[in-house]
Order: structure tokens, then sequence, then C-alpha cells
């Protein structure tokens, strides 16, 4: 279907122009060196290396391989864009750029004599919870510590609040 705008805007259609639909910045088969696809190749297939370090790894060593950015969003169940910001994190940054996920954590609020009581509770009791362990924290040291909360319940996610068997995820057991 065409818009009546469409023609007025955009004469020759993209699948008829001579010159190319992208820009310079396309990414291209084989950008990566021998070294950083070989360091990137043992990155992803790393067992020990964090999941979400080892699929930034694979999506990179996928795009050199000449996989678009969509078939690797794909078949990794992700957005394209997400491909193509790690893509760039990479180019800008390097492999410290993949290991950035964008977020530091909170000093902890705990003095170290409060730690260490909170380890041997942990040792001896072996909570099954966090919720168990915050409530201690917050019964011996006065801390609150928040789980996350949804102002908005309808904006929650739907397996937040629901029973294992409602959001369809099975408990592993050893």
């Amino acid at each position: 279907m065409l818009y009546p705008d469409s023609l007025r805007i955009r004469p020759l259609p993209l699948a008829k122009r001579r010159e190319p639909d992208s820009t310079g910045s396309m990414i291209r088969v084989g950008f990566l060196d021998k070294e950083s696809r070989q360091d990137l190749t043992e990155l992803a297939r790393d067992g020990s290396a964090a999941h979400r370090l080892a699929r930034r790894a694979n999506a990179l060593v996928l795009l050199d391989d000449g996989m678009s950015c969509e078939a690797i969003a794909k078949v990794l169940l992700l957005d394209d864009d997400t491909i193509r910001t790690w893509r760039r994190l990479y180019e800008e940054e390097g492999i410290e750029g993949l290991a950035s996920f964008g977020y530091e954590g909170t000093a902890c609020r705990l003095s170290d004599e409060q730690q260490d009581k909170l380890k041997v509770w942990i040792t001896e009791t072996l909570p099954r919870t966090t919720r168990e362990v915050g409530a201690w924290i917050e019964k011996e040291c006065g801390i609150e510590y928040q789980s996350r909360v949804w102002p908005d319940r309808a904006a929650a996610p739907a397996w937040h609040g629901a029973s294992q068997a409602e959001s369809g995820v099975a408990q592993a057991r050893p």
C-alpha cells in the first residue's frame, strides 16, 4: 500500500535506488582483528564467565561472521538495538565496555562487626529467602532493606507476586 504523500517525499523507492540505503557505518563482516576475535570466542565459550558477558561476546563473534543484528537478536531472544549497543560499546571501550552493565551497587550500610554477625547467623541458620535475611538485619541492626516495589501493581511484571504455578517458573531442586 502506498500513501499519497509517500510518492512525493520519496520519488524513488529504496529498492530502485542506485546508492545504498545505509551509511558508511554499516557493520561489515570481519570487523574484528584475529586477536580480538579469538579473545571474544574464548570469552563466549568460557563456562566460568558471567552469562551476560558471554552472550555479548557471542553476539559480536556472530556479527563478525556476517549475521545481521536482527538475526542475532532473534536467536538470543533480544532486541536488535541491544546488539547494536553492544557493538558500539565494544568499539568505544573494548571488552571493558562489554563487561560494564551500567550500574553500581550502593555501599554496604552494615559495619564490619554487623557483617561478621550476619555471616555467623547465615552459617548457623541457612535462611531460605532474602526476606528472612532482611528481617534479621532490620531486627538486629535497625537497618531496613527494601525489596523491589512497583508503586502501581498493574505495572509489575506478570511473574511478580505470582506463585510458581501461576508464573510458570519451576523451582530447581538439588
